[in-house]
């Protein structure tokens, strides 16, 4: 995949929101010092704080997959990625 416009992009997502199909996740304290440690922990890598934090919520709803274009990052933090890793 390649990157998009903003207007592009603005209008994929207003489609997720209007979909129904995205949860939107509160951070709570703990959450965020979680993710906060992990991104020191993992300093060999480029691995930005809000997808360590997406890392730490997708965990604690026990998920498997992430939707991302940063596959790499999801990767090294133990998930399946979507698109990526879904067969044709």
């Amino acid at each position: 995949m390649q990157r998009v416009s903003h207007e592009a992009a603005s209008t994929a997502l207003g489609a997720i929101r209007a979909g129904g199909l995205f949860t939107v996740l509160d951070v709570d304290e703990d959450q965020f010092e979680a993710a906060c440690n992990q991104f020191v922990q993992y300093d060999d890598q480029t691995i930005t704080l809000v997808d360590h934090l997406s890392s730490v919520l997708a965990d604690s709803k026990d998920a498997s997959h992430v939707f991302t274009f940063d596959t790499d990052d999801f990767q090294t933090l133990g998930f399946d990625t979507v698109p990526d890793d879904i067969d044709s």
